[in-house]
């Protein structure tokens, strides 16, 4: 792949004058754009190299693959956009209500997939290893060693000061000072703050601020209290720039920020935000419990579906709501059968379509997507294109997803989904051995019977 040659072909159909913005995933560059309506999709994609484009939450997607830093670079240095880009969505006329929550979750999220995937592999392939350490030397306090602690701080560290990183990527999101909200995660998870949770839970005591009660939260690996808090920081930052003195704003707008907002999100909104956390997740596994079969079968069907139309980030933060709660995520396991059935229906497309092209492009990125999980490539550059096997991955999806809620399958955060991912099921406290052994059996059926059903029901040409 040419990623040079990308790049300046991109810039060809992209008017540089109309990019407000860019980003990119593990596989997409995300533009913001003034005016997208003015870039001709169909030319974008028949630039060699790109998969496919999509126009989502305001934004407009070119998919790339795993290719796609070394053509983010070539763009930024001609584009000169730094990191920082502008303002969430300033510019950009007529933008959704809903676009422009879901592309604050996603900026904030985003960034951080990288450190939290590497972590939560870790998690899993450290839980791996506590299960084989404890059949082949069950006399070796492996747990209390030096080794398994510091590589249990390795894994959790990503997950345990989330607020702190999150505060920083969503400041930066918003176009606020992301030291600041890094600050401000920061306090929420400062000891003092911990201790007067830990002695609320033990004496149910309210603490008092001026004379004020409120209720001390645990934030450690919390998402929306966070997410909320900085979402006011920013335009309560803004309005301190206008109208502080310019000569002092360096410092009062921090001291105000500190001894004015921070006490309103420790008493006030991130109790609030920390009470909906819980009950969102409560929610979640009431559904669960009456028709897991149900919620199993609309999740591992529609997974994919939702992941090209940008509707997951709705679903994303809710897991590491529920691994800060219970240990693990019972949406993980959902999310990843779709995952091994776009897998299997590729396989099967690989076997089929021997043009040396597709081959080249398709085959790594089916790699890819069975060790860490990063379908986007197989998802444009397959399962779209040959709408048959849209029904197959739903329909393989659905079956693998309503056996594993019914099995109550969960696990740890770790990574994307994909084999790295797997050992995650033994790290899941609610797990039993034999439990996750079947989640990792499902998975791998999962992708035999879509590519079984997809060489049995075949595929078409390319939609027109």
């Amino acid at each position: 792949m040419d990623a040079k040659k990308i790049a300046s072909d991109l810039l060809t159909q992209i008017k540089p004058e109309y990019i407000l913005g860019l980003q990119h995933c593990a596989t997409r560059l995300r533009f913001r754009l003034k005016e997208s309506a003015q870039v001709d999709d169909k030319a974008v994609e028949a630039i060699e190299g790109v998969l496919s484009v999509v126009r989502s939450g305001g934004q407009y997607q070119v998919i790339i693959g795993p290719g796609v830093i070394d053509v983010f670079r070539y763009l930024n240095d001609v584009l000169k956009i730094s990191d920082a880009t502008p303002r969430l969505n300033k510019g950009q006329a007529g933008t959704k209500i809903q676009d422009v929550i879901f592309n604050y979750i996603s900026g904030s999220l985003q960034p951080l997939l990288p450190a939290m995937a590497g972590a939560g592999i870790i998690k899993g392939l450290l839980a791996l290893l506590v299960v084989i350490l404890a059949k082949t030397s069950p006399n070796y306090a492996f747990t209390t060693s030096g080794t398994y602690q510091l590589l249990d701080a390795i894994s959790d560290s990503a997950f345990y000061f989330l607020p702190i990183f999150l505060g920083f990527s969503a400041a930066k999101t918003l176009g606020s000072n992301p030291y600041i909200g890094a600050l401000l995660g920061a306090i929420l998870l400062h000891p003092i703050i911990g201790n007067m949770a830990t002695n609320f839970m033990a004496t149910n005591t309210l603490e008092r601020f001026l004379g004020l009660p409120f209720i001390p939260m645990n934030y450690a690996n919390s998402v929306l209290p966070i997410l909320v808090s900085v979402a006011i920081l920013a335009p309560f930052e803004r309005f301190l720039q206008r109208v502080l003195p310019k000569s002092l704003t360096i410092i009062l707008v921090s001291l105000t920020i500190l001894l004015v907002l921070v006490p309103v999100v420790v008493m006030l909104f991130g109790p609030a935000m920390y009470f909906l956390s819980i009950g969102l997740v409560n929610l979640i596994e009431y559904f669960l419990n009456i028709a897991p079969w149900l919620v199993g079968a609309i999740l591992g069907g529609t997974w994919f579906l939702l992941v090209t139309l940008g509707l997951h980030w709705a679903l994303i933060p809710i897991t590491y709501i529920q691994y800060a709660e219970y240990g693990s995520s019972s949406l993980l396991a959902l999310f990843w059968v779709s995952t091994m059935a776009q897998i299997g229906v590729t396989i099967a497309v690989l076997i089929r379509n021997k043009d040396q092209n597709f081959q080249t492009l398709i085959r790594p990125a089916t790699g890819v997507a069975i060790l860490a999980g990063i379908t986007e490539p197989i998802v444009y550059g397959v399962v779209l294109k040959y709408k048959r096997l849209i029904p197959i991955v739903a329909l393989s999806g659905a079956i693998s997803g309503a056996l594993t809620a019914i099995l109550k399958v969960s696990s740890t955060p770790a990574g994307l989904g994909g084999i790295l991912s797997w050992p995650g099921f033994l790290g899941a406290p609610s797990n039993s051995f034999t439990i996750a052994i079947l989640a990792m059996i499902i998975q791998v059926a999962t992708a035999i019977l879509a590519m079984i059903l997809a060489l049995a029901w075949g595929h078409e040409e390319k939609v027109k």
